[in-house]
């Protein structure tokens, strides 16, 4: 199962999916205010609505795939097993092209990195030109 999240200036909706099938749906509106240009002014309010949505829902707050509208960039996450350090940028690029299917033009691969303790654990945000 499947579960969205999408957070807007004015709602938030979620989306269950099962296979090819919609499980639950659902949407709440938000107070003008809570959120602007992407960013999450007042998370107590909001983490209240999601809260609230989930319970109206069922749906469980598991393995839950999150989107916020308005934000110029996204994050991945990427787990690379361990290497030698002369390798990594080849291995984050060839990564990046499989999680981000835009021209590297149009984009920017700022990766980070999280831990070592299990290889290398990096966050690419994407941000377009």
């Amino acid at each position: 199962m499947y579960i969205t999240l999408n957070i807007a200036t004015t709602s938030i909706r979620l989306l269950s999916v099962s296979g090819r099938r919609v499980k639950e749906w659902g949407s709440t509106p938000l107070e003008a205010g809570l959120i602007r240009d992407g960013l999450i002014l007042q998370p107590k309010a909001v983490g209240a609505a999601i809260d609230s949505l989930f319970k109206s829902t069922k749906v469980p707050k598991e393995q839950v795939i999150i989107s916020v509208s308005g934000l110029p960039f996204t994050h991945r996450i990427l787990n690379l097993p361990r290497m030698k350090p002369e390798l990594v940028e080849e291995a984050i690029e060839l990564a990046a092209r499989r999680e981000i299917p835009l021209p590297p033009r149009w984009s920017w691969i700022l990766p980070t990195r999280l831990t070592a303790s299990a290889g290398f654990a990096l966050t690419h945000t994407f941000k377009e030109a």
